[in-house]
């Protein structure tokens, strides 16, 4: 859908919710909408509204705490997050990031240990821990960790970008850029402009 496809969506939805303002799933729809089209304050405030509606509804929860994450809110993020870390994998794997984004290495290593160990298919945790311990300065475990995912099959852009990194750092600059340009090309980046 493109963005005006989306902004479209939006406006109609939102005029139905005038009719209903009361329907949770509307609200929830229009959310999502919003924060496709990049307006995650509207989304929040929409969901807001939803979770008076429904308090406990954990998808709700998700995309409040995603809304917050767009809009550079993490503090928030992370008090939304943090009662559904354990049920809900997604969250769990957001609130990782929340914590990095704040600086907390600690709080997110302690909790991708325990994701990794209870989700040990899920590739992407293996990425944010080589990037995790890199960020903490802990260069064999950045090592192995980012080594552990440039072996998996799906393809992990922060692996090979820790990975790059550690090059750098062994003064390996063809290889860094080798893994960086791998890096870039499994996040789909085109790079600088």
């Amino acid at each position: 859908m493109s963005a005006e496809q989306i902004a479209a969506r939006l406006e109609r939805q939102l005029e139905f919710l005038k009719a209903d303002p009361d329907n949770a799933l509307l609200l929830a729809d229009c959310a999502n909408l919003a924060l496709a089209a990049g307006k995650p304050d509207d989304a929040r405030a929409l969901l807001d509204r939803a979770l008076v509606l429904n308090p406990g509804d954990a998808t709700l929860l998700y995309n409040l705490a995603y809304a917050h994450m767009l809009a550079r809110r993490y503090r928030e993020a992370t008090e939304v997050l943090a009662p559904l870390a354990d049920r809900m994998p997604q969250a769990a794997l957001l609130l990782i990031r929340a914590h990095h984004h704040l600086g907390e290495l600690q709080p997110a290593i302690e909790l991708a240990e325990r994701y990794v160990t209870a989700h040990p298919e899920d590739a992407e945790i293996v990425g944010q821990l080589s990037t995790l311990y890199l960020d903490a300065g802990d260069l064999v475990k950045a090592r192995a960790w980012a080594d552990r995912g440039i072996a998996e099959k799906r393809k992990i852009p922060e692996a090979y970008c820790s990975a790059g990194f550690i090059a750098l750092g062994d003064e390996d600059e063809t290889r860094a850029g080798e893994l960086m340009e791998k890096a870039l090309e499994f996040s789909g980046d085109p790079g600088p402009v």
